[in-house]
């Protein structure tokens, strides 16, 4: 409670004597962490597919090992970028990727920008809904 009285500037009291005045507070408080992490989902998901495309037009196979590479930056399973690009290739048809384990406790809005995404990726490439794009695209994969 003391945080929430700091965020909104009032004193701590006052929150005390006024519930309304409270959950009003803690309610803006709460939608803004939910923005924050809808923020952080979208960025990561853009980033995985931005990096998607750029390694696939390269002619690279899209792993997180290629995508560290590119970036110079390390791509791991356990976050949240290179969980999104492992889950877009597999949206994407390739078939010898398991699903990571932590996609179990994902939301619905982040699996619906995962779709939007393949779909991007889909018309980008000329994919079908349910091809391999590795064994689509026009020119060998290194």
């Amino acid at each position: 409670m003391t945080e929430v009285a700091q965020r909104a500037g009032v004193n701590l009291s006052t929150l005390a004597k006024h519930e309304d005045l409270y959950l009003q507070v803690r309610e803006q408080h709460q939608d803004a962490i939910e923005q924050a992490e809808s923020a952080r989902r979208e960025s990561a998901i853009a980033e995985a597919e931005a990096t998607y495309a750029r390694l696939v037009s390269s002619g690279t196979r899209p792993t997180l090992r290629a995508a560290s590479a590119l970036t110079k930056e390390s791509w791991r399973e356990s976050q949240l970028r290179g969980m999104s690009l492992t889950l877009l290739r597999i949206s994407l048809g390739e078939k010898q990727l398991s699903i990571p384990g932590r996609y179990a406790s994902t939301g619905r809005e982040y699996r619906t920008m995962l779709k939007r995404a393949a779909g991007r990726l889909r018309d980008r490439f000329g994919l079908s809904a349910s091809a391999d794009p590795l064994r689509r695209v026009p020119f060998e994969l290194n």
